[in-house]
């Protein structure tokens, strides 16, 4: 077999592996005081043992792709019209996500003689923490001042990893490209606000 021939294709199929990313949003409008916590544990593993006979020729691509998107919204409104009801205006939001990421490539692999091994490895994770505070009070009464207090957290880790213990046979060849891509986004938005237009008593 021409080897040539073999890596132009080997070459073709790892520009061929292109990860998809797919949203997912939860969304919560409480009117109450809330605390939203979104928490996502994504772990791939890919082992096996491999054996290339003498002369012999293996194609072993492994793709792994994680993409965790979070997304926690919060959407707090209040009209006030008596002064006894201002204590109801003030907010307390609480905004939490965790995100973990573990990609595993193990090969343990033992070539013959004259043989070829291709083995790309593509490892991508994709993380997305979205939280969002929207607060809106109308205060038609003197002396309210509404106080929110709004608390965010955002925790992304991603761990890649190709490992290959390899036995190589006289004359054998090896081709073991490796592509890894981590990409972590993370956003908070906050929007407050209060209209006071206090009515003539």
């Amino acid at each position: 077999m021409n080897k040539k021939i073999l890596s132009n294709k080997s070459i073709l199929l790892i520009a061929t592996m292109l990860s998809t990313m797919m949203l997912a949003t939860s969304s919560m409008a409480p009117l109450l005081p809330t605390t939203a916590f979104a928490q996502e544990d994504a772990s791939q593993e890919d082992s096996g043992d491999v054996a290339v006979a003498d002369g012999g020729v293996e194609v072993d691509p492994i793709l792994q792709t994680n993409v965790q998107v979070d997304v926690n919204t919060n959407v707090d409104t209040a009209v006030v019209t008596d002064p006894e009801d201002c204590d109801e205006a003030s907010n307390d939001e609480t905004q939490q996500i965790s995100q973990s990421s573990d990609q595993l490539a193990d090969r343990d692999v033992q070539t013959g003689e004259n043989s070829l091994y291709v083995n790309p490895v593509v490892q991508t994770s994709v993380q997305g923490a979205f939280n969002y505070n929207v607060d809106s009070d109308v205060v038609l009464v003197e002396g309210c001042q509404p106080v929110d207090n709004v608390n965010t957290e955002t925790s992304q880790s991603s761990s890649q990893q190709a490992n290959r213990d390899i036995e190589r046979g006289e004359g054998s060849d090896l081709e073991l490209p490796t592509y890894q891509r981590q990409v972590t986004i993370g956003q908070n938005h906050q929007i407050n606000e209060d209209v006071y237009a206090p009515l003539p008593q």
